[in-house]
């Protein structure tokens, strides 16, 4: 496997900047976070968003094109399905996640079911994840 210093600008508590965090802990690449805010003139995201990476001489925007060039440059695919129908499934939930619409989340799942398994207004929704009868939202969305 080889090795890169990977460098993350963005905020600690981004769930964006985390994403790419844990994604070079599972590639065993190492790497170092300069905290930098969104909106910080040393930002350097052409839509003022975080994180900027730096690997390889490349500067890299955008969380999912950073993560899936750490994967296939540095452990070869590995953190991704190689079965092209499993990996057309892993990018739909990411789609579905990037649209703000949150798959796991009942309050959310008209908007990703087909019609004919969609719930009808007011009907209670039944899920292997566990929600407090209180949330409408699930963490994520919330």
């Amino acid at each position: 496997m080889v090795t890169a210093e990977v460098r993350i600008f963005g905020t600690v508590i981004s769930t964006y900047t985390r994403i790419v965090q844990i994604t070079c802990e599972e590639a065993g690449l190492s790497h170092e976070t300069v905290p930098t805010s969104a909106h910080s003139p040393q930002n350097r995201h052409p839509f003022g968003k975080v994180p900027v990476v730096e690997v390889d001489g490349l500067e890299l925007i955008e969380s999912v094109s950073i993560t899936q060039y750490l994967d296939n440059a540095h452990s070869s695919g590995a953190l991704q399905p190689r079965d092209p129908a499993a990996r057309a499934v892993m990018d739909r939930w990411i789609a579905k996640r990037l649209n703000k619409r949150c798959p796991i989340c009942p309050a959310h799942w008209h908007f990703w079911m087909p019609k004919s398994q969609r719930m009808a207004p007011g009907q209670q929704a039944v899920s292997t994840w566990q929600m407090s009868s209180s949330t409408a939202f699930c963490a994520a969305c919330s």
